[in-house]
């Protein structure tokens, strides 16, 4: 196993085809599609499902993707504080965020951070919440963006971080009972059996909190997705409800959650950095965030 093969399938999930990827990566179709059939065999699975119309990380591959992303980034970020430690006059911002954060918006939020301060490097870390909040804690990472989930990012010895908010978006049910229904309140959908994603994204603790805050029982079905396509996938065959922000939705049924007023409920994301962290770079991409982030958002039709 080498990072070239598992750069080839994070690429190929990334493009939904061999011979993109094969551009990105600038090597033949063959030589990449060889990369990843020897990882394979290596792995003893398939990490996708080909067709003759499309390519689709197989069930195993979806798992197995998160893990493969974690393996690149930290290779990427040893090569980078290698390069800080022999150029101390380099600047280095490290952020992590949380995968439910829409991808586009992250790239354009850092890519234009970067045009702003060309001297600055970013190393880019996605990760569970439970991991961020250590790296954070521990002084690897810099800045998070995460969604809003009370408690996660304070403790009784540091309490005060300080965080900027980002933006919002709208949540949507999923449902093929909700074939044609454009809007529905919780209370409305609260007997269906809701599928869930691990509790380590931000998403399943913002489901349960909205069942507590309306006083109701959350019907957790035993089918646990590893991904948000899954999710919303199982929901399309009938195998449960699923609650997802507008930017993981696809093409399945689903209808705007509303609240009592007939407001949108939406989750919220956030940049949080420890307290004392001393770094300059860090004050300058907060206010940056915190300033341009809503803008990405609206031209993302997020908000």
């Amino acid at each position: 196993m080498t990072l070239t093969q598992l750069g080839y399938v994070a690429a190929v999930a990334a493009c939904g085809s061999f011979s993109q990827a094969a551009r990105r990566c600038h090597v033949t179709q063959p030589t990449l599609s060889s990369g990843v059939a020897d990882l394979e065999d290596e792995l003893g699975a398939r990490l996708f499902d080909r067709t003759t119309r499309a390519v689709r990380l197989s069930r195993f591959g979806a798992a197995l993707l998160p893990t493969v992303t974690h393996a690149l980034q930290t290779a990427e970020s040893v090569r980078v504080v290698a390069e800080a430690l022999l150029h101390p006059d380099k600047v280095v911002l490290c952020v992590g965020v949380s995968p439910l954060l829409d991808s586009r918006l992250v790239g354009l939020l850092l890519g234009g951070f970067r045009e702003r301060q060309p001297q600055c490097q970013i190393v880019l870390v996605e990760d569970n919440l439970t991991e961020l909040s250590q790296r954070l804690t521990g002084g690897s990472l810099d800045v998070v963006l995460v969604p809003e989930v009370p408690h996660l990012f304070a403790t009784e010895r540091r309490p005060a971080r300080r965080c900027a908010s980002l933006y919002r978006e709208p949540l949507y049910v999923v449902s093929t009972a909700l074939d044609g229904v454009e809007r529905v309140r919780l209370a409305d959908v609260a007997s269906h059996q809701f599928m869930l994603v691990p509790d380590a994204c931000g998403l399943t603790m913002r489901t349960r909190q909205l069942f507590r805050s309306e006083r109701l029982q959350l019907e957790a079905s035993r089918a646990s997705a590893m991904s948000y396509a899954v999710l919303e996938e199982w929901a399309e065959l009938g195998l449960g409800a699923a609650i997802l922000p507008q930017s993981k939705l696809g093409s399945s049924s689903h209808a705007l959650l509303v609240d009592k007023a007939d407001r949108a409920i939406t989750i919220g994301y956030e940049a949080v950095v420890a307290p004392g962290r001393g770094k300059a770079v860090v004050s300058e991409f907060l206010r940056y965030a915190k300033s341009v982030a809503p803008t990405i958002a609206r031209g993302l039709q997020l908000i």
